[in-house]
């Protein structure tokens, strides 16, 4: 029995581990299997393909670390500064001496350029500073330090807004004329009137584009500096630049002595460089004498100088598209040494991408303030200015740079305007809420004649309610012939303006009308008392009924609803109806398209 326990107990563990051996078998045979996957072959172009990969990382993060190493070492070479004055730099005797010079040669020449001018005041712009994330505005300063380091005594001589709208692809380079009164805004000549180009001198970059920011009303945080040096500089590292002279360019430049361009000369120490063969016609011109056509305005003016400077800018930009990357990274490491700016590497890495299409975008230019847009003032150190119209300046400028509108159409219609704009635009701050109230009744007078000569006769009566004060508006009708001044539309905000003179007194009727609404605005001034009167409507409901009651010959009765015709009838002494000369029928036409019905 013990033996055939014995036996089973043997079959038993023969049979347990024969299972055993077989699953052991079997697992082997699955890892054998996978493993014979692994053909040496198949091993080797896996792991052909890991280094491929591999490699491709390696070289796209050299790539990468090698262009960003690139950028940044270039990034250093720039001069950084937040723009703010900390402690005026002093000027060695020479440049003091040569600087208080030009600051009264300068002075004689705004007093001759003004002499025949009105005087009158700045008329501050309205609304709040524009901005679009779509446009960027950096301001370009060129100040007249003579070295290649910056001095924070210098005036801000070359102010140009260069604005990149990505939206609309078109760059505008938008140059303000330096012997501009603005309000120092900062420091220690805050609420006094200088030129702009003093301005750096008393706050630097940054009060400098605090004034372009509050005086136009436009965004601009940035700024990058150069100076007389650099501007030298950047022409010799594109190799020149073409520039076609005038005969009056070319020869102030070959026979300097006497002239604003000797003192450049000699305070550049550029004797020996400057060309003295230049001709009428294109010439290619070097640094040194870059430097000269750019700051020559003894020939005529500053605001010819400021095209001029314009001129060499865009012809640089030119040179530079044709550029070798070998001259690019010269042009890097000659220039960005002698560049300030405020900007973050982040900023230029933007503009650095759009390279491309930056320098084959649409560039527009022009200069602030426009014509007939300033008079002239008087403003700190018995200085003459530009009295500069900010609120219409403002308004042109927004509508180029951020809604395309264009800057040579703007520049041609303010060229051609009969009125000043300032002087609207003075009656109207002044004036614009001194509205009528109350009710008014009564028969309109007849009016009787062609559209070119009519005449009114009625009497009116009635309180004006001016700044709060009640000014009388009694006065006997009287027969009057007014002509067309002015008939103008503003392109950027569709008003209509129509200014009318009283031939015999001299009273001055303006009224603006805005076609999209309906809303219009009258002021009538009284040439013997000067006293303003205004009406406003918005659409066909007046703010300005007034009291009174005009007698006259016919019977056309007001119901109540008072028009803006009637309301400045009802204000001043002026009633009557429009009168047109005869020989300018389309002037007639305007006016009867623009005016009120009498």
């Amino acid at each position: 029995m013990k033996l055939l326990r014995k036996c089973k107990k043997d079959t038993s563990e023969s049979a347990g581990g024969n299972t055993a051996d077989e699953v052991l078998k079997e697992e082997k045979k699955e890892k054998t299997g996978a493993l014979s996957k692994w053909t040496p072959g198949s091993f080797l172009k896996h792991h052909r393909a890991l280094t491929a990969l591999l490699a491709v990382f390696l070289v796209v993060d050299l790539l990468l670390g090698t262009a960003y190493g690139y950028f940044h070492s270039k990034y250093l070479l720039l001069q950084f500064n937040d723009g703010k004055l900390q402690t005026v730099s002093s000027l060695s005797a020479e440049d003091e001496k040569t600087q208080n010079e030009e600051d009264k040669k300068s002075d004689e020449e705004m007093k001759e350029l003004t002499q025949d001018m009105e005087q009158t005041q700045s008329v501050e712009a309205t609304g709040d500073v524009t901005s679009d994330d779509g446009v960027t505005n950096i301001l370009l300063i060129g100040t007249d330090d003579r070295t290649k380091k910056f001095n924070d005594n210098a005036r801000g001589d070359s102010c140009i807004l260069c604005s990149i709208n990505n939206k609309l692809g078109k760059i505008t380079l938008t140059s303000f004329e330096r012997g501009q009164g603005v309000p120092i805004l900062d420091g220690e000549y805050e609420g006094q009137y200088d030129w702009l180009t003093h301005s750096f001198r008393y706050g630097g970059a940054d009060l400098m584009m605090k004034e372009i920011r509050e005086c136009y009303k436009i965004d601009v945080t940035k700024y990058i500096r150069v100076n007389i040096y650099t501007y030298m500089q950047v022409v010799n590292s594109v190799g020149g630049i073409d520039v076609d002279l005038t005969e009056a360019e070319a020869n102030n430049i070959n026979h300097p002595e006497g002239t604003y361009t000797a003192g450049y000369i000699s305070g550049m120490h550029v004797e020996n460089e400057v060309q003295q063969d230049l001709t009428v016609g294109v010439n290619h011109l070097n640094g040194a004498t870059a430097m000269c056509y750019a700051r020559l305005r003894s020939i005529d003016s500053d605001w010819h100088r400021v095209e001029r400077q314009r001129t060499v800018i865009l012809s640089c930009v030119d040179q530079i598209k044709n550029l070798s990357a070998l001259k690019l990274n010269s042009l890097f490491d000659e220039v960005l040494p002698l560049v300030q700016t405020n900007m973050t590497e982040g900023d230029i890495a933007d503009l650095v991408m759009q390279a491309s299409t930056l320098l084959n975008s649409d560039f527009e230019q022009w200069t602030m303030p426009l014509s007939n847009t300033y008079g002239v003032m008087t403003g700190m150190g018995g200085r003459s200015m530009y009295a500069v119209d900010f609120d219409t300046n403002a308004s042109v400028l927004k509508a180029v740079v951020y809604n395309g509108e264009s800057a040579e159409t703007m520049t041609d219609y303010y060229d051609n305007l009969t009125t000043k704009t300032y002087k609207r635009s003075e009656l109207y701050s002044q004036y614009s809420s001194s509205y009528g109230s109350g009710t008014s009744s009564g028969s309109q007078g007849t009016a009787t004649g062609d559209a070119a000569t009519q005449t009114a006769d009625g009497a009116a009566t009635g309180t004006l309610v001016v700044d709060g004060s009640a000014v009388d508006g009694s006065a006997t009708g009287q027969t009057a012939n007014y002509e067309i001044v002015s008939v103008e539309s503003d392109p950027a905000t569709g008003v209509v303006t129509t200014t009318m003179r009283d031939t015999v007194t001299g009273a001055i009727v303006v009224t603006a009308v805005n076609p999209g609404t309906g809303a219009q605005t009258i002021t009538a001034q009284d040439p013997t008392t000067g006293a303003t009167y205004s009406s406003h409507t918005e659409g066909t409901t007046t703010t300005d009924t007034g009291t009174g009651t005009d007698t006259g010959t016919g019977a056309v009765t007001d119901q109540g609803t008072d028009s803006a015709a009637q309301a400045a009838s009802a204000a001043a002494a002026t009633t009557p109806a429009v009168t047109t000369p005869t020989t300018d029928q389309a002037a007639a036409q305007a006016a009867a398209d623009t005016t009120p019905a009498q």
